[in-house]
């Protein structure tokens, strides 16, 4: 495969290993802060985000998405502090499969995923998610979507006594 062949290279080349980081792509409103993130994470020096866009088998695949997501890495890879992003299409039986094989196929070291919008304020990982940390032969980052309802954060501390009212006016 090309892609292989080239990342190969890249390391003898650069004679350090790269430091793959895969991340799905399926919510055009999240992409962008997915693969930002994922090319922190990465590294400018010898990191590589591994874009994936996976489709089960009885789905066509969304060229209008792809196309999207073509721009959103265009975009980020004129940064100067980025590393290389690679976008890797594939058909496979279900998504998660799909995203584990590409994760094997290309050694990926950390595998990002983000989560669906909160319902009613409760985060659930889902089906794709949770087959994929069961079964990665690599670290799996979950990242959860930006809180934009005040009303769903939850504090991280809370005083040890509560306050108390003064009596006196």
């Amino acid at each position: 495969d090309y892609v292989d062949q080239y990342l190969k290279e890249q390391e003898t080349e650069l004679g350090v290993e790269r430091h793959a980081v895969l991340v799905p792509l399926a919510n055009p409103h999240t992409a962008p802060v997915l693969l930002e993130l994922a090319t922190a994470i990465a590294g400018k020096e010898r990191g590589h985000v591994l874009a994936v866009v996976v489709t089960n088998n009885f789905e066509p695949l969304a060229d209008k998405l792809v196309e999207h997501f073509e721009k959103n890495i265009r975009a980020i890879s004129k940064w100067e502090d980025t590393c290389e992003i690679t976008l890797i299409t594939r058909r496979a039986a279900s998504i998660s499969t799909g995203i584990l094989d590409i994760a094997r196929e290309y050694e990926a070291d950390q595998i990002l995923l983000g989560l669906n919008d909160p319902v009613r304020g409760q985060v659930e990982l889902g089906e794709v998610v949770e087959t994929i940390i069961e079964n990665a032969e690599c670290e799996v980052l979950v990242y959860p979507p930006p809180v934009t309802d005040p009303r769903c954060a939850k504090p991280l501390a809370s005083p040890r006594r509560p306050r108390r009212r003064s009596t006196s006016q």
